[in-house]
């Protein structure tokens, strides 16, 4: 193509990973699909070990109940997302919302992160639980972060 062609992708998919991803094929297009992208509703899918998930209901507060039914109980974990203590580390490190009372420091740096998640599926046997997770933002690594607090 002529110099002025090329793809910008719009996003980052984490690996391992799957999903769609977008590329702009002009400024123009990405600078429109950038705009679309802050107001769509993400909703992420993610498989567990059936080990981790007594755990992160643990670590979690249940915010709707259908009687006993964990299948249709929806729950929410927050914490605050934090550069790693070693700076050579490029990922973060999630910090509990009730051990930073007093932590004034840490509020300025973060912002207040939550993960709404209900099962979505799980086998009798076997060692994976399929999850549906709903962001209030859209941190980098927030539910890898999140999640691995468990």
């Amino acid at each position: 193509g002529t110099q002025g062609q090329f793809l910008l992708t719009m996003h980052r998919l984490d690996q391992p990973c799957t999903g769609v991803l977008f590329l702009g094929k002009t400024t123009k297009a990405a600078s429109r699909i950038q705009s679309k992208w802050q107001d769509l509703h993400k909703i992420y899918h993610c498989v567990i070990y059936r080990d981790n998930l007594s755990n992160l209901m643990q670590a979690s507060v249940p915010t709707s109940r259908d009687g006993n039914n964990v299948a249709m109980m929806e729950y929410e974990i927050s914490g605050m997302l934090l550069p790693h203590k070693n700076p050579r580390q490029k990922t973060v490190r999630m910090v509990a919302e009730s051990s930073i009372d007093g932590r004034e420091k840490i509020k300025e740096q973060s912002k207040l992160c939550r993960l709404k998640w209900k099962v979505l599926k799980q086998s009798k046997k076997g060692p994976f639980v399929m999850i549906q997770v709903e962001t209030n933002l859209g941190r980098r690594h927030m539910i890898r972060a999140l999640l691995g607090q468990v």
